[in-house]
């Protein structure tokens, strides 16, 4: 052979060799064949290196086989020859196993389709042997083990299309359940792959798959795959329910606007400042003007209005006070049997235990929907809970897959044993008697007909969830979830509730004793105590008269300081009982100011006008009441001159001597005069006001007393169910609420009985039915055939007759492991409906239910009941278009406490605006249209409640129905303590300077002895109260409305009359005789202290 012809044979040859090598390893073959081994319930597959061939056609299920690769596998099965590397009794396998994935993603068939692509090629793929790796038992007869090599892309386009899917049922993801301990919160496409080939925990997994992203595509598998917003042919895509991408465009809602702002600065702060900014200026601009011009302008004669009214009510109150002064027996008999007569309603008090009476009115949106909830379904009810506390309190560190985690003492092994072993005991309770837990406990998994049995009592511990090891969810175990502070929050309060009833309405009575006799101690003279022993009696009975609820008793004991201040007369009032008797109409005018005060919240939440009802009757009728008692009791001065008190007539005391000056009246008259008539304390005061009035606008709302943390929302609709399917309106909606969790306070997607019936129907075998009567079968029961499919034009909806026909099933089976979607336990009370004789339900009403997130604050409570009100109008409004006459609304327990504060800075400017209107009227009227008079008590009241403003923002008192109340009381106090000193004011003549220091002198200690220090005395005993409401809403607001309004009557109140006040009555009737010819005399009266004060004659 010549050289080049071996040369060319050389070649041909190692062509040959090199061709039947890559002949060989390209021709690909099956790594697993067949199934030769059962551990449980798992099958594990026989190692192979033979090539795929097709089904074989003898075997038992090769109809069955060849239906599954149809239906599962038809992208990879061409016909019955097609070769593959699974025999029938593996594809039997695949299809039951993925059955239960399928109940978790079904919802969303782009997302089976792509999970199916990995699973099918996995099982049967021809060319396994490309991107598999088999790795036989160490006995060489199974296969335990498996590397699959996978393309990262392919992977995170599966996870990218199933992430979204939600379980109807608990409105969680499935991924919650798909992915592990990783939930959907923490799983990655990675992260649910490895939990879906991780036999050690995943009890669904026959043999362990460990899945390798593999950079070269020829040694890897790689399947395009859809988004879940696109469809395969002869499928749907995903809805928008579980495909964000399938949603239709729009805003993200709107978070709360910050409201009115001038730059960055709080508009109505900004507005107070300008205002208070501009009143001292114009103070400072008078001030240089009176210094300059040594006189002050004076009103028109017309703003003084008619002194003949004033002179008119003063002679017809004196008359009917000399009238009971005359006829003292008369007038306490009459008054007394009056009294009698009303305490006998005692007997008929209702005590009002419900708080739901109190905070929401029956006519009131929230009360209509809880009431109709409790009727159609069933109230809410709480879990009874145990707390244990260890007494080891050793911490310990765990490794976890996200890291070390450190437990705490409860999770100590000891101290768990002795909590299990109590449970069991508990549980245990009542067996020998036969009235154990299970004849009382909730137990949705109690099959229907069947009575519940101890092990299906819902029991949520530390160890499982009752009846199954399996890991519960909430997680109490661990803490990390959210749900376990829905599920157990509004429970533990629960326990507080009763204790906290307790001791609200136990020492709130006693409270308000101490608070009236306290009062009593405050009275130094003796005789004036006798009177003020007298009115606390008075103010006793007045309460029984009144007591006609539960609500009206505490509230009246907080107005025991308004009431009982007439219990100490001051001597400065004149020393004769007929100028005593001629202040009738002033105490009559303030009483008057405090009814209209108290009225005008009748038209306000319920919890204010349940108050103020309670407070308008013994406002009026008191007064009326304590005045004829006082005045039929004054004139009697024998046992006071003996040294005898009238009431108690055997009690002696040393009687006063004549021209005895108390301390006060001595500082009154001395010193707190001279102070105040100093212009520069005046500056100083304006300037402390400036910053008190700057932070009035910063109040927060918040409830008293109420503290509930419940979670669920549950969305309600009426008949006429199936029109709403075409769209899925309502679970679309709050859906895309959940989204935007932070400003919607939706935390999830709703639960819905509508699309789990719907799959249940769809999963082979769920609905299965008695051949013989065509009775419910459970889906457990593989002797009764499974139901019979009917669609409608869609070819995914069920039909109406098919709907109507199997909806009772769905309600009576219970769910598993391959039907999840079974309704019993979850759906069993969700809806209401009446079957006919053929078996057709028709649903009058049913609901959805969601979680709000975690509410602390009352803020998040009322914002939540807000958003869901905003999300079920939205769909209202919607449905109303496509489905006129169903009706939705949200309803959750807590609801009804809050739903007044949507409202509250509406209905608080409104209640203070009519009060201080209603102040006004009465003002003009009682003083003869005198509206320089009525304008200087309007304009100091509104500082009071200005400056109460900026006192609950120091003190942290909150705007809610109470403190609403107490702001509306601040209103009629605050009278007081200007109406006084100005009505003296006007009646004193002089210069302004020279009245105003008449009028604080005179009546301005009897303000200061009579108002503001008996109250006081009253409002220090409600600090020792273990209410929060008395502690905070009562003992902080009337110290406030106290301490402000007493400043702002015995400081400001002079200052501003030096400058500008109402004409002196004095004055125009010495005009007045003047111009008849009668001559008018001024004279000087000397101060202890040496002041020159005027008076007249």
């Amino acid at each position: 052979m010549s050289g080049a012809n071996w040369k060319l044979s050389s070649a041909v040859l190692l062509l040959v060799v090199l061709q039947a090598a890559w002949g060989q390893d390209g021709e690909h073959h099956c790594v697993m064949y067949g199934v030769c081994n059962q551990i449980g319930i798992h099958h594990q597959n026989c190692p192979s290196n033979e090539t795929a061939k097709p089904l074989d056609p003898q075997h038992s299920l090769y109809e069955e086989a060849v239906a599954i690769m149809k239906r599962r596998c038809g992208f990879m099965f061409e016909d019955e020859s097609t070769p593959l590397c699974c025999d029938p009794f593996q594809l039997h396998q695949l299809d039951s196993n993925f059955k239960n994935g399928e109940g978790l993603f079904g919802r969303c068939e782009t997302c089976l389709k792509n999970m199916l692509f990995s699973i099918c090629n996995f099982a049967c793929n021809p060319e396994q042997s490309r991107f598999l790796t088999a790795h036989t038992h160490e006995s060489g007869y199974y296969v335990d083990k498996v590397d699959y090599r996978i393309d990262r892309d392919h992977v995170h386009g599966v996870y990218d299309s199933c992430k979204g899917i939600i379980l109807p049922s608990s409105g969680k993801y499935a991924m919650d359940i798909a992915c592990g301990g990783w939930e959907s919160t923490r799983c990655t496409a990675e992260r649910w792959f490895e939990y879906l080939g991780d036999a050690a925990n995943n009890d669904y997994v026959p043999f362990t798959i460990e899945y390798h992203f593999e950079e070269d595509p020829d040694a890897r598998y790689n399947q395009d795959v859809l988004h879940c917003d696109r469809a395969y042919n002869d499928s749907n895509s995903c809805s928008c329910v579980d495909c964000a991408e399938s949603c239709p465009v729009s805003d993200p809602p709107e978070a709360a606007k910050p409201g009115f702002l001038v730059g960055d600065l709080n508009g109505v702060t900004f507005v107070v400042a300008v205002v208070v900014g501009g009143f001292g200026l114009a103070v400072i601009l008078v001030s240089l003007f009176i210094k300059s011009s040594k006189r002050l302008p004076e009103f028109p004669k017309f703003c003084g209005g008619f002194p003949s009214v004033n002179a008119g009510l003063t002679t017809f109150f004196t008359r009917w006070g000399t009238y009971c002064a005359g006829h003292p027996v008369l007038i306490l008999a009459i008054s007394s049997w009056a009294i009698a007569g009303l305490c006998y309603g005692i007997i008929f008090l209702e005590i009002t235990t419900d708080p739901v009476e109190l905070w929401a009115a029956p006519e009131s949106r929230s009360r209509i929907e809880k009431d109709y909830f409790d009727t159609r379904f069933a109230p809410f009810f709480r879990t009874t809970q145990m707390f244990i506390k260890p007494t080891k309190q050793d911490y310990f560190v765990h490794e976890t897959p996200t890291g070390n985690v450190t437990f705490g003492p409860a999770f100590d092994k000891d101290f768990l044993l002795e909590v299990f072993a109590l449970q069991e005991h508990i549980e245990q309770i009542g067996q020998t008697e036969g009235a154990g837990l299970e004849k009382i406990c909730y137990a949705p998994m109690t099959a229907a007909g069947k009575e519940t049995e101890l092990s299906e009592c819902t029991v949520q511990s530390g160890r499982w969830s009752q009846g199954s090891r399996l890991e519960a969810s909430p997680r109490p175990a661990m803490g990390e979830s959210p749900d376990y502070r829905m599920a157990t929050g509004g429970d533990r309060d629960d326990l507080g509730l009763t204790n906290k009833r307790k001791r609200s309405g136990g020492t709130g009575n006693g409270v308000g004793v101490r608070s009236t006799f306290e009062f009593y101690r405050q009275v130094r003279n003796p005789a004036n105590r006798d009177w003020g022993l007298h009115g606390t009696n008075m103010v006793c009975g007045g309460v029984l008269c009144n007591t006609d609820s539960v609500q009206t008793q505490l509230y009246l004991a907080s107005l025991y300081p308004e009431i009982t201040r007439i219990a100490r007369p001051s001597s400065s009032w004149l020393d004769d009982y007929i100028d005593w008797l001629s202040i009738d109409g002033c105490c009559r005018y303030n009483a008057t100011d405090g009814s209209f005060c108290m009225s005008t919240n009748t038209a306000c939440p319920p919890c204010p006008k349940e108050f103020d009802d309670t407070g308008v009757r013994p406002t009026v009728a008191q007064f009326e009441r304590y005045l004829e008692f006082f005045l039929s009791d004054l004139p009697d001065d024998r046992c006071a001159k003996a040294g005898r008190a009238a009431y108690l007539s055997a009690m002696n005391y040393v009687a006063d001597s004549q021209g005895h000056v108390n301390v006060h009246d001595s500082y009154f008259m001395s010193y707190h005069t001279t102070v105040v008539k100093s212009r520069d304390f005046y500056e100083a005061l304006e300037w402390a006001r400036k910053i008190t009035d700057d932070i009035q606008a910063m109040l927060d709302v918040q409830a008293p007393g109420v503290e509930i943390f419940p979670y669920s929302v549950f969305y309600v609709y009426y008949e006429q169910y199936l029109t709403i399917w075409g769209d899925t309106l309502l679970s679309l909606g709050l859906s895309l609420a959940a989204v935007f969790v932070v400003t919607t306070r939706i935390a999830r997607p709703s639960s819905s009985w509508l699309d789990d019936y719907i799959d249940w129907l769809s999963i082979d075998g769920c609905c299965r039915y008695n051949a013989t009567d065509g009775s419910f079968c459970m889906s457990t029961n593989t002797a009764c055939p499974p139901c019979p499919k009917e669609f409608d034009d869609t070819g995914v909806r069920p039909t109406v007759a098919q709907f109507e026909r199997y909806l009772e099933f769905f309600l009576s089976d219970l769910p598993d492991d391959r039907c999840a979607k079974a309704g019993r336990a979850a759906y069993l009370s969700a809806m209401n409906y009446v079957a006919d004789s053929q078996g057709h339900v028709n649903v009058h009403d049913s609901y959805f239910m969601s979680y709000h997130t975690t509410v602390v604050k009352s803020r998040d409570f009322y914002e939540a009941l807000e958003w869901a009100r905003k999300i079920t109008d939205d769909i209202q409004a919607m449905l109303d278009v496509q489905a006129p006459g169903v009706e939705i609304f949200p309803y959750s327990v807590f609801y009804v406490y809050y739903e007044q504060y949507l409202t509250i800075w509406g209905d608080t400017l409104l209640s203070l605006g009519l009060s201080l209107a209603a102040v006004f009227v009465v003002t003009f009227l009682v003083t003869g249209l005198d509206i320089v008079f009525s304008a200087i008590v309007l304009l100091m009241v509104f500082l009071i409640v200005l400056n109460m403003g900026g006192f609950m923002w120091l003190w942290n008192i909150t705007l809610n129905a109470v403190s609403l109340v107490n702001l509306v009381m601040c209103v009629g106090i605050g009278v007081e303590f200007i109406s006084h000193i100005v009505r003296s004011f006007k009646n004193e003549s002089g210069t302004n300077v020279q009245r105003s220091a008449l009028a604080l002198t005179k009546t301005g200690r009897s303000v200061f002895s009579g108002i503001t220090l008996t109250k006081f005395a009253g409002i220090i005993v409600l600090a020792f109260a273990n209410s929060q409401i008395f502690q905070i809403f009562y003992f902080r607001m009337y110290l406030g409305i106290v301490l402000i309004g007493a400043a702002h009557g015995l400081i400001l109140l002079p200052v501003f009359l030096s400058y500008v006040g109402p004409r002196s009555v004095k004055r125009v009737a010495a005009e007045v005789k003047t111009s008849n010819g009668t001559e008018f005399v001024q004279q000087e009266v000397s101060a202890p202290n040496g002041d020159t004060l005027l008076g007249s004659s």
